[in-house]
């Protein structure tokens, strides 16, 4: 499997119980079996939690921007996080293209 990740930098979110995650996602040459994951580490980012896998030919198809809205994340109180995005695919030449996070 090919995995291609981007990933934030350490933030501080103990102030916050919840985070909400908006963005928009252009899946180019995906195909069956692969899928992109949003995942976060509690800080240390030696272990990850999925929050969301998204499936191609399930949640998504080829050529087409998606727009996520309204994701919640439950993260622990008084963390430090690390988000990021994965690509977990067959091919280098599969892609996601992540675009205005929030």
């Amino acid at each position: 499997r090919e995995e291609g990740i981007l990933a934030t930098s350490l933030m501080d979110v103990s102030q916050y119980k919840n985070l909400r995650i908006k963005f928009y996602f252009y899946p180019w040459e995906m195909e069956d079996r692969d899928a992109f994951v949003l995942e976060y580490s509690s800080g240390n980012s030696a272990s990850w939690v999925e929050v969301k896998r998204w499936l191609y030919g399930v949640n998504f198809d080829n050529d087409k921007w998606y727009e996520e809205e309204d994701l919640m994340l439950n993260i622990p109180l008084g963390s430090y996080v690390i988000m990021r995005f994965r690509c977990d695919a067959s091919s280098r030449r599969d892609r996601v293209y992540i675009d205005d996070v929030k």
